[in-house]
C-alpha cells in the first residue's frame, strides 16, 4: 500500500486533530484522514460526527499510487494526542514527509526537520473506510455575501453560555445578520451581537462549496 506524501503541511495535520473524536466506538473517527485531491495535493479531514474540518493542502506531493490514508492520532489506550501532532500544531506551516518506510500496511512515519536534525515518528494506520465527508457539503448551498468575523470574538460565544444550560451540547443560534451590520446569536437566555470584520481584497469562495466541484457517487445499498 502506498502511503507516501512529500511536502505535507504539518501544521494543518496537527490542527485537524482538534476536530477528531476521542474514544469513539467508530474507531475511524478518532483519526485524521488524508485523501488525494483531484487537481493536485491532498485534503486533510477530521470529524467527530458533529463537526467537520477540511484543509486543502495544494502543495503536498502524493506519490503515484497514493489515494488515501487514515492516521491514528492518539497514544495507545489514551485520549491524549501523540506528541508529534501537538508539536506540528505549534509550527508555522511546517512541511513534513509521510513515508511508508517499512512497507507496512498498518504504520507510517512522519519525517520532520527539527533544529537541522531529521526526526522520525511512527504513526499507526487505521483500517476500514472513512465516512464520505463530501456528502456533508450541500451542493445546493445558498451562498450569502461573504462575512468575516474575528475568531476571538466568536470564541466569546462559549463564555456566554450559562452553566445551567445544556452542558454537553450548548447551542447558540445565528438568528440575524449581514456583512454590513449587526449579527445576532441567541441562546436560551439572551443574545450576543458581533459586528463583522470587513473582507479585505479579493475574496474567492472555497472550491469545496462550489456546486460544480462537488461530485458525489451513489452509496451502495
Amino acid at each position: 500500500m502506498n502511503y507516501n506524501i512529500n511536502n505535507l503541511n504539518g501544521e494543518m495535520l496537527g490542527r485537524a486533530c482538534a476536530f477528531a473524536a476521542k474514544g469513539d466506538v467508530r474507531f475511524y473517527l478518532n483519526s485524521v484522514y488524508i485523501e488525494k485531491r483531484p487537481t493536485g495535493g491532498v485534503y486533510i479531514v477530521a470529524t467527530n460526527g458533529h463537526y467537520l474540518c477540511v484543509y486543502e493542502d495544494k502543495e503536498a506531493l502524493p506519490e503515484e499510487g497514493f489515494e488515501e490514508v487514515i492516521l491514528d492520532v492518539y497514544q495507545p489506550n489514551s485520549k491524549k494526542l501523540l506528541p508529534v501532532f501537538t508539536q506540528m500544531k505549534k509550527t508555522d506551516s511546517e512541511r513534513v514527509d509521510l513515508l511508508n518506510l517499512d512497507d507496512s500496511e498498518n504504520q507510517v512515519h512522519i519525517v520532520r526537520t527539527v533544529d537541522e536534525e531529521t526526526v522520525t515518528d511512527r504513526v499507526y494506520v487505521q483500517n476500514g473506510h472513512y465516512p464520505d465527508w463530501q456528502r456533508v457539503i450541500d451542493s445546493n448551498l445558498n451562498l450569502n455575501t461573504p462575512t468575516g468575523f474575528n475568531t476571538r470574538y466568536l470564541a466569546k460565544l462559549k463564555d456566554f453560555i450559562l452553566k445551567g444550560e445544556n452542558k454537553k451540547f450548548p447551542i447558540v443560534t445565528l438568528v440575524a445578520g449581514s456583512s454590513e451590520g449587526s449579527n445576532i446569536w441567541q441562546s436560551e437566555h439572551g443574545i450576543v451581537i458581533i459586528m463583522p470584520t470587513r473582507v479585505i481584497g479579493e475574496f474567492k469562495i472555497n472550491e469545496l462549496v462550489k456546486p460544480e466541484t462537488v461530485e458525489l457517487e451513489e452509496v451502495a445499498q
